[in-house]
């Protein structure tokens, strides 16, 4: 990929295992691996003031948010139901990883001023959510159990 001199705002679909990106109207959505390496190397392609939003998706989008905000790009991490929200009211019907990142270029493009930079959270923020992720999975497993051991005698002390 040729490096323009021009930035660009960029939509970027994640996943566990690849990022789908669309750098430009004019242009092909392509995919990246999601590593760090991958990611290192795609972000150096990328002139000086570029912008990108990335779809949030569970922790998987971090790698990128982090390394392009350390880079010095403007990031823009955009919640999935926005993004379905979005979609809906430009009527576009097709949902694939692809038609994702376009959408979140388009998004940027045109909601760009509306739109709040994102930054990285606070030290322990990170291990603070998944803890709290954590426990709301222990509470629920917890409530599950007790409902499936709730008819057993056997069971009964344990339950207390």
């Amino acid at each position: 990929m040729a490096m323009s001199a021009t930035p660009i705002e960029a939509g970027v679909d994640t996943a566990k295992d690849e990022l789908v990106i669309q750098s430009a109207p004019s242009t092909k959505p392509f995919a990246i691996p999601n590593t760090p390496k991958a990611i290192k190397a795609w972000l150096k392609t990328l002139p000086k003031g570029s912008a990108l939003a990335i779809e949030a998706t569970s922790t998987y989008h971090m790698e990128m948010a982090e390394q392009a905000h350390a880079a010095g790009f403007a990031v823009y991490v955009i919640d999935g139901l926005r993004l379905s929200k979005y979609r809906e009211s430009v009527a576009v019907r097709a949902k694939t990883d692809a038609h994702d990142a376009a959408l979140l270029a388009r998004f940027l493009s045109n909601e760009r001023g509306s739109l709040k930079a994102w930054a990285p959270p606070p030290a322990g923020h990170r291990e603070i959510q998944m803890l709290l992720r954590r426990r709301a999975k222990l509470v629920a497993v917890r409530g599950m159990l007790r409902m499936s051991l709730s008819g057993d005698t056997m069971f009964a002390s344990a339950l207390k």
